[in-house]
């Protein structure tokens, strides 16, 4: 398994999908609005993967410390 894999499968059904998690329960709230949850974590993974792949660069910025920024 990938590290990313890896880093994907820890972090996703803890934090981005977790409705009690101090910082992740926001983002949970955001992301089950599209009908993602902790049951199905590997769909969410999938579409954090795809999502660049699949679409064009919306934004392109520099931040303050004159870094591209992809939006």
């Amino acid at each position: 398994m990938s590290k990313m894999r890896k880093s994907l499968k820890a972090r996703s059904p803890k934090y981005l999908l977790s409705t009690t998690h101090r910082a992740g329960k926001s983002k949970a709230s955001f992301f089950m609005q599209f009908g993602f949850d902790l049951d199905r974590w590997e769909s969410l993974a999938l579409a954090l993967k795809r999502h660049p792949l699949e679409n064009e660069v919306a934004l392109e910025e520099k931040d303050d410390l004159w870094n591209e920024v992809h939006c």
